[in-house]
């Protein structure tokens, strides 16, 4: 990560006891709004925020984030083409090891959270956002009422192109 500089750019330093002092609030100004929608390829975000607390582990080399990420965002409807509005309301667990050497499971719950390796204690937690934001988002987005194959109506299932012929007239 080190200084490269990307739509949300918010660098921490580790080694500052001020990064750890309670609750943080990143909140996404419009430009960026716009260049993390570019990136993320997606019609428009609307909100980004995030709050968190970093708090250092036990060990000297290894570091928190924990806390909740929100965002507004219209996507294309991959049926439709239409506009999809959706709300990510998403809660944040990485664990930040300095240094390359793995981080032994007993450190961090592998299925809850994700391990960021870095080298430098310059940490840019705006892009640790940004790309659990594109985790989150629905990578199928529908809307309301659009043939779904996960639907529990059988009929449909039977008869796929019965939904199709419906658009159709």
């Amino acid at each position: 990560m080190g200084n490269t500089i990307n739509e949300l750019s918010r660098v921490f330093d580790l080694l500052l006891p001020a990064t750890f002092k309670g609750a943080q609030r990143v909140v996404a100004t419009e430009q960026e709004c716009a260049n993390i929608a570019k990136r993320l390829d997606i019609l428009n975000l609307k909100k980004l925020t995030a709050e968190f607390t970093l708090t250092p582990n036990n060990l000297l080399d290894v570091f928190k984030l924990e806390g909740r990420l929100h965002a507004e965002l219209t996507q294309k409807c991959v049926v439709t083409m239409q506009p999809v509005d959706e709300i990510i309301d998403e809660s944040m667990h990485i664990t930040i090891k300095l240094g390359e050497e793995e981080l032994p499971d007993e450190y961090f719950n592998p299925e809850l959270e994700d391990v960021e390796y870095v080298q430098d204690t310059k940490v840019d937690i705006g892009e640790l956002i940004v790309q659990y934001l594109s985790l989150s988002i629905n990578p199928y987005p529908r809307q309301d009422g659009v043939y779904n194959l996960q639907g529990d109506d059988q009929d449909i299932r039977k008869k796929p192109f019965a939904k199709l012929e419906e658009l159709k007239k």
